[in-house]
């Protein structure tokens, strides 16, 4: 029985929430043990090495429903929810320093929908895909800013709508998790910048219209419009925040 158990202890390495989930690496035949129950074909305690798994066995391993629990370099995490052939896969819930996770994982990473609360308050639901967020989703922070839109690689990327409290609205592309592209913005005077952006900022071609009617029609660069006979700041745009992924 659980012979080739590279099982027991892999070390959850969840820092952020781009990096694969490693559940059970090396430990000795000496540290491990069934403390309860069945540990072949029914339920039991499997402990080894400070990680311990309560729950249902299949053919030695873990398979059912059961939950797994241990501290990797002193930080607490815990595993709840649906395993096959030792690994989680299907609902589960994952608990780390980091925060919470709820939702599908796929041997043993985030795959599918799922929903990830932050520590620092902010909430991530949607999709995920190979442990990384991937996908369409929201990212909704404490101080009431919102994306909505896709990601790539815990990454802002593609189609998106960014939200601030105070009203600022931007509609467009993304890309290294920054407005960078087409896209429209606007704020709640009734001013609208539509056009290019680069690096979160008006640059390229694009046409700033002020809440009185009044146009800038032209050539931007890092915010200031160019195609003037002077340069003309406008203060609509903002970066989004990030968050620790």
């Amino acid at each position: 029985m659980f012979n080739n158990r590279a099982l027991m202890r892999k070390y959850f390495n969840w820092l952020a929430i781009s990096v694969c989930l490693c559940l059970f690496s090396s430990v000795s035949s000496a540290a491990e043990g069934c403390i309860s129950g069945n540990c072949v074909d029914g339920r039991g305690t499997y402990v080894g090495n400070g990680v311990t798994y309560t729950g249902d066995f299949k053919n030695g391993k873990f398979d059912g429903y059961g939950t797994m629990e241990g501290r990797d370099k002193g930080i607490f995490i815990q595993i709840k929810g649906v395993w096959q052939n030792d690994l989680p896969n299907g609902p589960c819930v994952f608990i780390n320093d980091k925060g919470e996770y709820n939702g599908k994982l796929k041997n043993g990473l985030r795959d599918g929908q799922g929903t990830f609360r932050f520590k620092n308050g902010d909430v991530y639901v949607g999709e995920w895909k190979n442990d990384v967020i991937d996908g369409q989703g929201t990212m909704t922070h404490p101080n009431g800013e919102k994306y909505e839109g896709n990601w790539k690689n815990s990454k802002r990327e593609g189609q998106g709508t960014y939200t601030w409290p105070n009203g600022l609205k931007y509609v467009g592309e993304f890309k290294n998790g920054d407005k960078n592209g087409i896209g429209t913005m606007t704020n709640n005077n009734g001013a609208i910048y539509i056009g290019n952006f680069e690096n979160g900022k008006f640059n390229g071609f694009g046409t700033f219209t002020q809440a009185n009617g009044t146009k800038f029609e032209g050539q931007w660069e890092n915010g200031q419009y160019k195609g003037g006979a002077k340069a003309y700041v406008v203060d609509v745009y903002d970066t989004p925040k990030n968050s620790d992924h």
